[in-house]
């Protein structure tokens, strides 16, 4: 993050804190593995950067990379322009590494380049190289990425990726093919080729080139694809939406189909091939008739499976006539099923029959994967394992690993483990993943949520496997981001209905006594460790209300103003994680939790010593008697699984605040905590208002006015189409809108500046050419900011005349920029003597501009900084707020890419 001579981002710190959720397709995720031939020793993993424990997801239009070991995102690939859809690793035969790297600016002990592919909704099929490095703390970071290639071809949007890797035959170069299918929605099928050497630069050098094209009928339109090479061919499975799984050939420029299985009853979702140690290649498919069907690949006769069927069921002569003509009438003794002899392009005769129905799932079956290869050491020698295990992923909330019984020869396949989510609203696995060494997996739910499960044993206990911390965020655009009034967490609100808070874990590791730093956001990441509200509306905006601590009110498409106070399990868990003695009011009495009714919206505060009906708690089905409330309601020590952040942390409302007709658009509050400024969609001025609402929770401790908290009490107009942006003056005097009109209005309570005094309109005029977004203050109020669509940021300061005092102009216009601006932000301080404002942007850049503190009005101002792009949003920046920690300024923001970030810097 280079600088001129402002401001300067931390040289640890380089890459912000993200947080972003998953989305909902049934390829979103993979998990990265190591070429089994280099297969590296724990210790060695953790000095060379292996990223085995590397997972890539889809998250909006982002490809996030998770370090499951270090418990956090590395950070985002930037580059698509719509959802991203699926998402593979180029196999680990085709890893480059590049060794050490002493003295370099960074100080980073080794880096590993990987290679990852993402298709995505807007018909695009991006290549990435990947840098990942490990610094001399050991910790994995992402260093520079790049976009290497862009496939272009499909006319619609993409369903799905295959990737595979492997030496090409003969070749004294020891070159690498690559072959990648991706597929659409509407019916084609591309194969794409690339030859190239494993070191970095070949790579870059060599491009893929598309090789097959097929256009299937709509009926048939492809849902997922996997490679294998099997009897000296090239195979790809793909499974349709008209219930069939197709095997194709590749050969040379062209697909040739060779079988056709049939048996799902539904869509086929995935597909996956493993090759196991005896030669034979088995093909799970899992399809939304609840079923997943595995097949055997072998070079045996159907005669002689049938053989060893019977054999082995009926201890009974097998017929041996080998007949090829009558192979194909010849059924699988297990299920009935027809099986088939193809012949190869090579001549050679391969055969595909049923081996199993795995039948435990209750819905539809949506991911299939099989533990990665790994490497064993049998008589001095490595080879090649493939462990027999297979994940199930269902939207019935449950996960499964199948194994083969080994007690029994008749080769049973059996669930040795089942999770998953129980009871409450949740809604199922959208997909999932088996890590490296079988010991880990994950399942991704339809909140975009993310599910880790690990077994710490040594030997192979099927009982000891648990939940384990994963990283999570919003599914959707997220409208507002705030610090919380002591600045020590942050709510942010999305469209995915929800609000979610974030704190950093300062006590990881044990470090109660001394915790870590929050501004190192690469040792101390920051978690969800609470989900105060689960709405019905999608949410819009959130405010705290300064002075009393703990507190928030959000706005929705409801219409409705909802305040929220939080429970004290909470503040001692925040107390516990930060490492924080955190203050509240000993006066009031907080509840232990809350509990949402069936079919309802609020959240209902449970006291100590509350029995009754069953409630909801949270929103998952419970009791509400006395031992389910304590073990609901007990303080954590470290950052809650997504199982308790889901039923456990929700706050009970305090009230709600009725008045506007359309949804909530901009929320506001004084210094001071009493008041708050609301509006609303509006295509008239009647309902352009702005209300003013009482919230001084100081009011409630006497009976006498308890009555007038979180209520209306005036209306402010001026506007005549949606007011965007309301601020308040760090003073409280004055209030600061921003509309759809393109005016801008400046509402002023006179010089006394008393808080019982009402605002009056004293300012009015066209400020910009397009839709006004965003305002804020400067930190000493001399001057605000406004940013607008028009593509420019003005400074505007009041007159030095007495007489026109309520005037204020326009000093200086930042930009045209090449993007409009959607939010700004001036930050809380001076940085070396001069002012510094973010301004975020519609095309997710972030940029920050400066001017030196007592400069005239004719001062220029100039650009200081910048984000690099390949750290900034992919989206519309939705908010940016600022923080100053103890002497770090670090930056909040959100965006509509559906994630949140913190950037730390100094001066």
């Amino acid at each position: 993050f280079a600088t001129n001579n402002r401001i300067t981002m931390l040289s640890r710190s380089s890459t912000p804190w993200v947080s972003v959720g998953c989305n909902r397709s049934a390829h979103a995720l993979a998990w990265s593995n190591w070429n089994w031939r280099s297969q590296p020793e724990a210790k060695e993993r953790s000095e060379t950067g292996a990223a085995a424990d590397l997972v890539a997801f889809a998250a909006g239009k982002l490809v996030a990379l998770w370090d499951v070991d270090g418990q956090r995102l590395l950070g985002t690939l930037r580059g698509h322009k719509d959802s991203v859809v699926g998402v593979a690793w180029v196999d680990p035969d085709a890893e480059c590494f590049a060794g050490s790297r002493n003295g370099d600016e960074a100080g980073d002990a080794a880096v590993r380049y990987r290679q990852l592919v993402s298709v995505g909704a807007d018909a695009i099929c991006a290549v990435w190289r990947v840098e990942v490095r490990v610094d001399h703390a050991g910790r994995r970071v992402l260093g520079d990425y790049k976009q290497i290639e862009t496939l272009k071809g499909h006319k619609s949007a993409m369903t799905g990726v295959a990737v595979h890797a492997h030496d090409v035959a003969g070749d004294k170069d020891g070159r690498v093919e690559t072959l990648m299918a991706t597929a659409s929605s509407d019916g084609a099928l591309r194969v794409w080729r690339r030859v190239s050497g494993r070191e970095v630069e070949a790579i870059a050098k060599n491009a893929f080139e598309q090789s097959v094209e097929v256009q299937l009928p709509t009926r048939q339109i492809a849902q997922c694809m996997d490679w294998v090479e099997f009897a000296g061919a090239v195979l790809l499975a793909v499974g349709h939406v008209d219930n069939r799984v197709r095997v194709f050939e590749l050969v040379r420029n062209e697909l040739r189909q060779v079988v056709v299985l049939e048996g799902h009853e539904n869509w086929v979702r995935d597909v996956s091939f493993c090759t196991t140690d005896g030669g034979d290649v088995m093909l799970a498919s899992g399809s939304q008739d609840s079923h997943v069907r595995l097949w055997r690949l072998t070079t045996a006769t159907l005669s002689q499976l049938s053989r060893r069927n019977v054999e082995q069921k009926d201890d009974q002569a097998a017929d041996e006539d080998e007949d090829e003509e009558e192979d194909e009438l010849l059924l699988s003794a297990s299920y009935g099923q027809r099986g088939h002899s193809v012949q190869l392009t090579s001549g050679d005769r391969i055969s595909m029959v049923l081996d199993a129905v795995l039948a435990a799932h209750d819905e539809r079956v949506m991911c299939c994967s099989w533990q990665p290869v790994e490497a064993r050491r049998r008589g001095g020698q490595v080879e090649r394992h493939q462990p027999m295990a297979l994940l199930s992923v269902g939207t019935d909330k449950t996960m499964f690993v199948w194994r083969p019984d080994e007690s029994d020869m008749s080769e049973i396949w059996i669930n040795y483990v089942r999770v998953g989510l129980v009871g409450g609203h949740q809604l199922g696995y959208y997909g999932g993943a088996m890590g490296p060494g079988g010991k880990r997996f994950i399942g991704y739910s339809f909140s975009g949520s993310m599910h880790l499960w690990q077994n710490d044993s040594d030997a192979n206990d099927h009982s000891a496997w648990r939940p384990a911390l994963a990283v999570s965020g919003h599914f959707g655009p997220v409208r507002d981001a705030v610090w919380d009034s002591s600045r020590q967490y942050i709510l942010t609100t999305s469209k995915d209905q929800t609000t979610r808070l974030f704190a950093p874990w300062r006590t990881k590791g044990g470090s109660a006594e001394k915790p870590l730093p929050d501004t190192d956001t690469v040792a101390c990441p920051w978690y969800e460790i609470a989900r105060p509200q689960i709405h019905g509306y999608d949410l819009n905006r959130v405010v705290t209300i300064p002075q009393q601590p703990h507190g928030f009110i959000s706005g929705a498409d409801e219409k409705v103003l909802r305040v929220f106070d939080a429970p004290l399990p909470f503040i001692q868990s925040l107390s516990n994680i930060t490492g924080r003695a955190e203050q509240h009011n000993s006066d009031t009495r907080r509840a232990l939790l809350a509990s949402v009714p069936e079919l309802g919206l609020s959240n209902k505060a449970v006291m100590a010593g509350d029995a009754g009906p069953a409630i909801t708690t949270g929103i998952a089905v419970g009791r509400s008697d006395e031992a389910h409330v304590e073990q609901s309601s007990a303080p954590l020590t470290e950052p809650p699984l997504e199982e308790h952040l889901f039923t456990n942390t929700v706050w009970p409302e305090v009230d709600k605040m009725y008045g506007h007709g359309y949804e909530i658009l901009a929320l506001a509050t004084t210094h001071d905590g009493r008041l708050l400024a609301s509006t609303s969609v509006a295509k008239q001025a009647k309902h352009a208002q702005i209300r003013v609402w009482n919230v001084d929770h100081r009011l409630l401790d006497d009976e006498k006015t308890k009555d007038e908290v979180y209520r209306e009490l005036y209306q402010l107009p001026a506007h005549t189409l949606s007011v965007t942006g309301l601020a308040f003056s760090h003073n409280d005097r004055f209030l600061l809108a921003t509309s759809r009109d393109r005016h801008i209005a400046v509402f002023d309570r006179g010089v006394d500046n008393e808080a019982s005094s009402r605002y009056e309109l004293k300012f009015r005029t066209k400020a910009h050419g397009r839709i006004v977004w965003d305002c804020a203050w400067a930190h000493d109020d001399l001057f605000f900011v406004t940013g607008s669509r028009d593509k420019t940021v003005k400074v505007w300061k009041p007159s030095d005349s007495r007489e026109d005092r309520h005037k204020w102009s326009a000093v200086a216009t930042l930009g045209p920029f090449k993007s409009a601006v959607t939010a700004v932000s001036a930050a809380p301080r001076l940085v070396r003597s001069h002012y510094v404002v973010a301004v975020g942007f519609e095309n997710g850049k972030i940029e920050f501009w400066s001017v030196p503190s007592g400069a005239g009005d004719d001062a220029k101002w100039q650009l200081a900084n910048a984000i690099p792009v390949k750290m900034c949003h992919g989206d519309v920046v939705k908010r940016v707020r600022w923080r100053d920690a103890d002497g770090t300024l670090q930056l909040l923001s959100c965006s509509d890419d559906h994630s949140v970030r913190l950037f730390t810097f100094t001066d």
